[in-house]
């Protein structure tokens, strides 16, 4: 035995056999959020899947409906315009107009929508962060796995890194 730090440890253990076994625990500790992910994963789409034939549906009747509204749209603002020759471009001008303005203001809190939403898994994520300051879960670590996941414009060549994405970070700590 011998004493460091006013602690005293047994030194029977060989340096291969404390490596073998941090590379075991480190395999162990990628399975196991590798699982993670590809079950939550999973289950998102499972649920994206059985809502398809829905959503499907559902276009298909809107749609359906938009047509005929629109129609009926352009002929009440026809109306308006009883001796023009033009009354069919103005009518559906500001039919479109119409449309346009309601479909920017949609795109617009869609977007706002999508930012606030965050599309890296929360579970997986969480899971990191509750292990603390492990070896593969460092914030910095997490931010840039966010950033790469975000990009998707990660180069690999035959598993070795050949170019990395603007903004990315190659500091790790």
């Amino acid at each position: 035995m011998r004493a460091a730090n006013g602690e005293t440890h047994e030194s029977r253990r060989k340096v291969a056999e404390i490596l073998s076994q941090m590379r075991d625990e480190f395999v162990d500790f990628v399975e196991t959020r590798v699982t993670m992910l590809r079950t939550e994963l999973q289950d998102s789409w499972n649920t994206v899947k059985s809502t398809i034939p829905l959503v499907a549906v559902a276009a298909t009747f809107l749609g359906t409906a938009f047509l005929l509204f629109t129609g009926a749209l352009v002929g009440l603002v026809l109306a308006a315009f009883p001796n023009s020759a033009y009354r069919w471009f103005f009518s559906c001008a500001i039919v479109g107009l119409f449309w346009g303005v309601i479909g920017a203001a949609a795109v617009q809190f869609a977007l706002r929508k999508f930012k606030l939403r965050n599309v890296v898994p929360r579970r997986t994520l969480a899971t990191c962060a509750s292990a603390g300051r492990s070896p593969g879960c460092s914030p910095r670590r997490r931010h840039s796995f966010k950033s790469a996941l975000r990009r998707r414009r990660l180069i690999r060549n035959g598993g070795v890194l050949t170019a990395w994405p603007t903004g990315f970070s190659t500091k790790f700590p």
